[in-house]
C-alpha cells in the first residue's frame, strides 16, 4: 500500500471515529426519543389483544402448556416495534426551543397527518446531512442495547429513559442524585 492509500484510509477511519461520538447531546436526545416513541407505541396498542406463549412440548396427557398474555409490552411486541424502528427518524428534525434555547428533536408531522402543532415553539437547525445522524444514532443504540431495551420494557421499569439512556447506555450525563425526583417527561415534545 502506498502513502496516498494509507493516508486516505487513515482519514476515513479518523472521520468515522469522530462521527460516532461527535455530538453526545444529540445521542442523548435520540436515545430519549427512541424510548419515548416505544412507550407511546406500547400505550397505543389494544390492551385486550393477547398472544399465546409457552412451550410447544406435549405433556403426558397430550396437552400443551401455553398461557395467554397481553401483547402490549410483551417481548414479541417490543421486537415487532424495533423492526425497522429507526426509519421513523426520517420524520424528525433537530431544533432549539425559542423560549429556552434548549436543543430538541421534534417530529415534523403529528399522528393526525398534519404539521406538528409544536413546530411554532421550535427553531429548526439547518443540517447539511438531512438529519442522517438521528437515524445513525438510533441504529447504534438499538444494535448495542437491544437486549437491555427489551428487558426494561417487558419488566415495565418506572423510568425507562433513565434506565436506558443514562444508566445503561451512558449516553445522557444527567445528575441522578435522587432517581425519584428526576423526570424526563416534563416536555411532551422531547
Amino acid at each position: 500500500m502506498d502513502f496516498t492509500n494509507t493516508l486516505c484510509l487513515f482519514i476515513v477511519l479518523l472521520s468515522t471515529t469522530r462521527t460516532s461520538d461527535a455530538d453526545p447531546e444529540l445521542k442523548c436526545l435520540v436515545c430519549r426519543k427512541v424510548v419515548d416513541e416505544i412507550e407511546h407505541i406500547i400505550k397505543k396498542e389494544n390492551p385486550n389483544k393477547k398472544i399465546q406463549v409457552g412451550g410447544y412440548r406435549i405433556d403426558d396427557k397430550g396437552d400443551q402448556k401455553q398461557n395467554q398474555i397481553p401483547y402490549a409490552g410483551s417481548e414479541i411486541h417490543i421486537h415487532d416495534i424495533l423492526d425497522q424502528f429507526c426509519d421513523r427518524m426520517d420524520d424528525y428534525a433537530q431544533g432549539k426551543f425559542k423560549d429556552t434555547g434548549e436543543r430538541t428533536i421534534i417530529k415534523l408531522i403529528g399522528s393526525d397527518g398534519k404539521m406538528n402543532v409544536d413546530m411554532s415553539k421550535v427553531d429548526l437547525l439547518p443540517d447539511p446531512d438531512l438529519n442522517k445522524m438521528l437515524k445513525y444514532y438510533c441504529e447504534n443504540f438499538l444494535e448495542d442495547f437491544e437486549d437491555e431495551l427489551v428487558n426494561v420494557f417487558t419488566k415495565k421499569f418506572k423510568d425507562p429513559d433513565i434506565e436506558l439512556c443514562t444508566k445503561t447506555a451512558d449516553w445522557c450525563q444527567d445528575n441522578l442524585q435522587n432517581d425519584e425526583d428526576y423526570n424526563f417527561e416534563d416536555r411532551d415534545e422531547l
